[in-house]
């Protein structure tokens, strides 16, 4: 697996608990493997839910559905998951990143779990290839990121943000919307004029997917305490920009 990714872990305050939380997805994983395999429909897809594969946002469980049933022709058989991080907000839900085995390669993996009526649903699937990464220093680079992400935010000045840390093409998926576009995430970002509005990020995992594919896992602290989910993606002129924002 050391071939395949390089894991960075920021240890920091997290109310002394510890960033693995104890909850056992495996057996959850074991179905959807199956039921992918046999292109049988997943009941693990939240009503509302999105997919992103590879750079591209497929929302409602049956466009998701759909849309990995033809992907399922690449892949071929996935034979196992393996488990990279996961950190807990809250009971009901859960950022789960890991690894996808199948018989064509590796898939990087991030589930963001919701828990409703007891049972535990994907909101969100991201899924990439996995390729073998260039060893980059992922750790003073996303800090670099947020600092910038935190610059423009608690400036106020949310239109910069967008403009400059947001490619052209990102998206933004919160609580079953999607909003496409900087112009949209700029619209949906417009509370952060309120000249009370301050935020804290915390970034607490990365995974380099491929040399311009990186997936981060943080904690924002404002108003309250969430947990958010970044890919970043390596633009033409060689910025990194978020191509995908989505929190609890």
């Amino acid at each position: 697996m050391k071939n395949y990714l390089l894991l960075i872990t920021f240890v920091l305050g997290f109310g002394g608990k510890s960033l693995h939380a104890q909850q056992d997805f495996q057996s959850l994983h074991e179905v959807w493997i199956k039921d992918f395999n046999d292109g049988k429909y997943s009941q693990q897809f939240w009503e509302k839910g999105s997919l992103f594969l590879e750079g591209k946002v497929f929302q409602g469980k049956d466009k998701m559905y759909g849309k990995l049933l033809i992907y399922r022709s690449q892949i071929k058989n996935i034979q196992s998951f393996e488990q990279v991080a996961l950190i807990s907000h809250q009971q009901n839900n859960y950022f789960e990143m890991g690894i996808y085995k199948a018989n064509n390669g590796n898939y990087a993996s991030i589930v963001g779990w919701k828990k409703l009526g007891g049972k535990w649903l994907r909101e969100i699937q991201i899924l990439y290839p996995l390729e073998k990464g260039s060893g980059a220093p992922l750790a003073q680079m996303i800090i670099s990121y947020a600092e910038t992400w935190m610059k423009y935010s608690n400036a106020h000045d949310h239109a910069q943000l967008i403009e400059q840390v947001y490619s052209p093409k990102a998206v933004y998926v919160n609580g079953g919307r999607v909003d496409a576009g900087r112009k949209e995430i700029i619209d949906r970002y417009a509370y952060m004029s309120n000249p009370n509005w301050q935020i804290k990020l915390v970034p607490l995992k990365q995974l380099e997917v491929k040399d311009d594919i990186i997936f981060e896992i943080g904690r924002y602290e404002s108003t309250g305490v969430g947990h958010y989910v970044i890919v970043w993606e390596k633009q033409e002129s060689g910025k990194w920009q978020a191509c995908l924002d989505f929190n609890f």
